[in-house]
């Protein structure tokens, strides 16, 4: 509760000469942020390989299943890596088996390793 003085001539010691309200002050809605509720605002899209990021994105053949969602993969340019696959393809239960073409996400640093984030159309 908040206080409000209707007679400016108020003492220390409160004085039978001023007047004291005590009544409670209308609250203020909070006009945006905070916890909960408010607008549904869209993310954008995020695209697979960020920009100035070292990654490069290179078409593959699944070639032998691996345990624990990894697969060795040959690629277009003829070398054979670990494939392993990535989070939204593990989240939405995603097959992939061998004999799929996939899009192989690769660092510039470990030639060896990469990504799966897509898996092309069904087995030609």
């Amino acid at each position: 509760m908040n206080i409000t003085v209707c007679n400016s001539k108020l003492n220390y010691f409160g004085s039978s000469n001023s007047v004291v309200s005590l009544r409670p002050l209308i609250r203020c809605q909070r006009v945006s942020g905070g916890r909960g509720g408010g607008t549904n605002r869209s993310k954008p899209a995020k695209p697979p390989v960020k920009e100035g990021s070292n990654k490069t994105v290179i078409e593959g053949l699944v070639t032998e299943s691996l345990p624990n969602g990894m697969f060795r993969v040959d690629l277009e340019n003829g070398d054979n890596i670990l494939g392993y696959i990535c989070g939204k393809i593990r989240k939405n239960f995603i097959r992939i088996l061998p004999g799929d073409k996939v899009k192989v996400e690769m660092s510039v640093y470990d030639s060896t390793k990469g990504r799966i984030v897509f898996r092309m159309s069904s087995r030609d």
